[in-house]
């Protein structure tokens, strides 16, 4: 008899991959998907610097162009006297390109500055810089929507002396470099052991407020003798609502930062006071004054912060304005 044969397909002993070898492909792929993000982030970067390289040297031959018809004035910046502004000169937001401008026919030699967003990348161009920088001009900002604000006290640094600082209720105070948070000065405050609660600083706003206007106080403080502190503001027809933000306590060199959002109860001028909390003898620091206008608290910033300019004849001295950074 013959004996049974048994056969058997190659399909009978199939093989599927590893875990091992599942890995390894995952890896691979990932690895190649990471080196393509990183490619194509790279080649949308580079079409983007281009873009708003490309927008800020069409918008540098307009102005030049129009200066060479106009005896070397450039055109004027919006909201001044004169009509011959950017969309006088074909320039316009559109899309997503913007542009923000500033000129001075007066000065000698006579000055501009443009800054051109497309896509959230901003260049510059001026009298001085006739080749785009990345970036943007003093006093103006950079990116989508930027927020430009003005800080509207004239020596938030006392680089200008103690000019704006008075002592309340047996305080003293002394200007030093021994003193400063930013900047090179500082006001020292030393409040007597006895006397009233509230002795510390005023700090007067020249600029006048009318009736429900809103304003932002902050002012950094550092703590040499360790204590409670707080800050308050007072309109000249009296206190007013406001929200101040609670008192802080410092330990000794500890550096911190007092605000009060003050609503105008009539028109008049406003003084800001720093105070201590009990009757104590205290001494403190308090530097970089920042006033703006509304409820929002800022990121302290005055004329020699980049991207702001003081808005003075003199550095250090006057109000300042640039791109704001909320709190």
């Amino acid at each position: 008899m013959w004996a049974k044969q048994k056969y058997h397909s190659v399909h009978d002993y199939r093989r599927g991959f590893t875990i091992v070898e599942l890995l390894i492909v995952i890896v691979v792929i990932g690895i190649l998907a990471a080196i393509t993000i990183v490619a194509f982030n790279g080649i949308q970067d580079r079409a983007k610097n281009g873009a708003a390289q490309a927008a800020a040297t069409q918008a540098n031959r307009k102005i030049l162009a129009f200066a060479v018809e106009n005896i070397d004035a450039y055109p004027t910046a919006a909201g001044t006297t004169g009509a011959d502004n950017l969309a006088a000169i074909g320039l316009s937001a559109s899309g997503d390109t913007t542009y923000q401008y500033s000129s001075n026919n007066s000065s000698n030699p006579r000055t501009f500055c443009l800054t051109a967003t497309k896509g959230g990348v901003s260049y510059y161009v001026s009298n001085a810089n006739t080749n785009p920088i990345k970036g943007a001009c003093k006093g103006q900002g950079e990116g989508s929507n930027p927020i430009i604000i003005t800080n509207i006290h004239t020596n938030p640094s006392f680089e200008n002396g103690s000019n704006g600082a008075a002592a309340v209720n047996g305080a003293t105070i002394a200007r030093g470099t021994g003193s400063f948070i930013d900047g090179l000065y500082g006001i020292r405050v030393s409040t007597p052991a006895s006397g009233p609660v509230d002795s510390g600083i005023n700090i007067g706003i020249p600029s006048a407020m009318t009736a429900g206007q809103v304003r932002t106080y902050s002012v950094k403080i550092r703590a040499v003798t360790a204590g409670t502190y707080r800050m308050s503001v007072q309109g000249s027809a009296g206190s007013a609502t406001g929200t101040p933000v609670a008192p802080i306590t410092l330990a000794a060199g500890q550096t911190g930062r007092l605000s009060y959002t003050h609503t105008a109860a009539s028109m008049g001028g406003a003084v800001a006071y720093v105070l201590r909390s009990t009757v104590a003898a205290y001494e403190f620091d308090i530097d970089s004054v920042m006033v703006t206008e509304g409820p929002t608290l800022y990121e302290y910033a005055d004329g020699d912060t980049k991207n702001w300019i003081w808005n003075g004849t003199t550095p250090g001295v006057g109000t300042s304005t640039g791109q704001g950074q909320p709190l």
